[in-house]
Parts: C-alpha cells; structure tokens; sequence
C-alpha cells in the first residue's frame, strides 16, 4: 500500500486520536429537577473587550518539514483555544494540519519525520478547537519509523464517513448552522448570546443515548439529538461564529462518568457552561439554568477536568499539557442575574416571590443558594411544610375555595431548588 524509498523500517498504525475514552458521555445524564426557562433577564454587558491592536503578521515560511508551499499564519487561529497554548513548532504542524483536513486531503504528507509528541499534541490541540472536522471520526492512520517512533506519514481514512458524505454533511452542517444563528441577533451582549445559544441547543435538540453521530455536530444540527459530546461541541462552534471564546472541556463527573463541557469568556471573564446538564429532555420549556455561567467552586464539586493527553499508542504520555484560566466570578450567574440566589433563607421573601409569580401566570419557580447550610435550611423547610402552607392558604383564600397541588425537587449539586404549582 505504501512505497518508500530508503532502508529504514516502517511500521502502520491506527491513531484513534477521537479521544472515545474522553469524549463519549456514557450514562451521565441524570435527571435534576426542573427549571422554567421563560423568564427573561434584562441584562446589557458591554461589548467584549478588543485585543490589544497588533500588527498583521506576514505569512512566514515554516519549519522546512511541510509540503506544498505550506506558509504559517498564525493570526487565523487567534480565536482557538488550545492553538494559543501551543509553542510555536506546535503551532506550525496545528496550521498545517488544519489546512490539509479543512481540504479533505486523503494523505498528510511531510518532507521529514515528525517527533511524535510534537505531532500529537498538535493533532490533539486541532480536534479540541475544531469541532467543524467532524469526518475525523475514523481517526488517523500514522506510518511511524521503527527505531524512533517518528511519523513520517498521516492518512485520513474516510471509513466511518466517506469523503461525498464528509463534503455533503459540512454543506448541510453549515445552512444548518446559519439558521440558528439567523436568530440571534449580532448587537447582543457576550452574556445574551451565550445565554441565547444555550437554551437554542437545548430547543433544538433531545438527549438521547446511541443517537447517529453523538459525538460531534453533526448529531445536533441535522438529527437534533445527541449526548454530551454534541452538545458541548455545538455550543463551541456557534459561540465561534458569535466572536465569544468558547473552549471544549473533557473530564469526567464527580461520580466517575465520561462527560464534555465548556469554558466560555464573557468580556474577559472566565466561566463554565454544561449545555447537557442543562437540558430537560422531555419537558416542555424547562432548562436547568444552573449549568450556565457557574463558577469554580460547583467545578470542583461536580466535575474534575481531563488535562492529559492519554492515547493508546503513548501510554506513558500523562503530562498535563493544556490549561484552564480560572473561574472565579459569580458575575454571570443566571440566578445571581435574577435576583434569586440567597445568602440566608427567608421564607417571606420566597413566598412573596412565589405569590407575584402566580399573578403573573407562573407556576414553576427556582431558587439557588451560596452555601450548602443555607440550601440545607430551604430543603428543610419545604420537607416539613413550612415553605409552601402559607403560599397555598393565601392562594385560596383569594379563591374563597379550592384545591393546589404542588411537588418540588432540589439539585445538591448546585444549591437549587424547584417547586411546582
């Protein structure tokens, strides 16, 4: 199949460098209780602050080992994520990796071997910040040199999807991909657009285990259903064409299932975003608005992130090579943003928000709280009645009779509790 020139010995192997141990969501979904999704939040951040003005670079010649006249232009990969943390070799094999697969070439060819780290690292930088290379999903095949463990040669196997269907589906993926941001309008804050895309994914799309293409866009823009992998993806992608930094994230949960998620920058503050976490499949118009915009301190009670490069074929490869700025602001907190997280519990001002939300055709509500004493005080409360006898008594004492009925629900893992009446 291949034809070398020379005596040095060669042996082939399959890169399946899609990261399935990472990415693939297994059972993580689980079923937090609800949250009413149309309340509007009136909120108006200023215009994502511009990178300092730098002069364009001019296209240099890069590193002698690329074929085809390759030039580096780094300037268009200022909005990648994992790009920025590359050195500069680094960067030169993730340009020309991008431009070969953006291509759809079927054989990566190098004028010399390339150091396997070096390769993947890049390679893994790509497939995190790209998630429009959705036909990686075979993987590579890597002709690598005996004696070193160098590659010498990368092909793209088309197996799972063939070339026609990878250059159709980005053609389908794309109009797709315009409609829904055909609405969301482009003067919106950071926060309004992250927030928009996040209950636009979560409309469009059902969570469901085994659906066609789980793992990349392409089960969200044309199948509308997916698992953690699309969802995260998707939310990066749009985010993209809308100028906000969005980062994919790998990691797992904190009881050890597989789970992806994002790193958003809302004008230069850093926060976390779980698009899956944050779907009610199933129910109509509820999302879990507790996974938009949180903070390191639920991070670190429900997820630990994946930093690590692991691949079969470089067991020994456990350096943590990328990294993540903090994320130590509450100031996009969707219940923070809307008046509803509590420092203490008060059951009056919870039964009075209750009552006003009635009169205005409400009948699900949330609230989130800072510490887990003060959410421990609410759950209490609604265990043993206290919270909800006097919202009912003066709903029917309004009536002069009547019957309500009520249930409610809590997620520990955010502080929040949902009632239903």
């Amino acid at each position: 199949m291949y034809n070398w020139v020379g005596k040095q010995s060669f042996r082939i192997a399959m890169l399946l460098l899609m990261l399935n141990l990472l990415t693939a969501c297994g059972s993580e979904k689980t079923s937090p209780p609800k949250e009413v999704t149309k309340e509007e939040v009136f909120i108006t951040t200023a215009t994502p602050t511009p990178k300092e003005a730098t002069a364009t670079p001019t296209p240099t010649e890069a590193t002698g080992i690329y074929s085809g006249g390759f030039k580096f232009e780094p300037e268009k990969f200022e909005d990648r994520y994992y790009f920025q943390q590359l050195s500069k070799e680094e960067q030169e094999l993730y340009a020309y990796l991008y431009e070969q697969v953006d291509a759809f070439s079927e054989d990566i060819l190098f004028l010399k071997n390339v150091d396997s780290i070096l390769f993947h690292k890049s390679y893994y930088a790509l497939l995190q910040d790209c998630p429009e290379f959705f036909w990686l999903d075979s993987g590579l095949k890597i002709t690598t040199v005996d004696s070193t463990g160098d590659i010498s040669q990368v092909s793209i196997p088309y197996e799972e999807t063939t070339l026609e269907e990878a250059r159709q589906q980005r053609t389908d993926v794309e109009e797709a991909a315009g409609q829904w941001l055909a609405q969301i309008e482009p003067e919106l804050s950071a926060y309004d657009k992250v927030r928009q895309v996040f209950e636009l994914i979560i409309a469009q799309t059902d969570y469901v285990e085994g659906s066609a293409y789980n793992q990349d866009i392409r089960s969200v823009f044309l199948n509308h259903q997916s698992v953690c992998s699309g969802y995260a993806k998707t939310l990066q992608y749009l985010l993209r064409e809308l100028d906000v930094p969005c980062a994919l994230v790998n990691g797992e949960t904190s009881d050890g299932v597989l789970h992806c998620w994002n790193q958003v920058c809302i004008d230069g503050t850093y926060c976390w975003v779980d698009v899956t976490r944050g779907d009610a499949s199933g129910e109509e118009e509820i999302i879990y608005y507790g996974y938009l915009c949180f903070d390191d301190t639920v991070l670190e009670r429900n997820y630990v992130i994946q930093k690590n490069i692991e691949l079969s074929t470089m067991p020994d490869m456990q350096t943590e090579f990328f990294q993540y700025p903090a994320c130590d602001s509450q100031e996009y907190n969707f219940f923070r943003l809307q008046e509803r997280q509590y420092a203490t519990y008060d059951s009056k001002t919870l039964q009075n928000y209750m009552l006003q939300g009635i009169d205005e055709g409400r009948s699900v509500f949330a609230f989130q709280f800072t510490s887990e004493e003060v959410f421990q005080e609410a759950v209490s409360a609604l265990d043993n009645e206290e919270l909800l006898n006097e919202v009912l008594q003066e709903l029917i004492s309004r009536q002069g009779s009547g019957t309500w009925s009520y249930s409610y629900g809590n997620d520990p893992s955010i502080y929040t509790i949902y009632i239903y009446l």
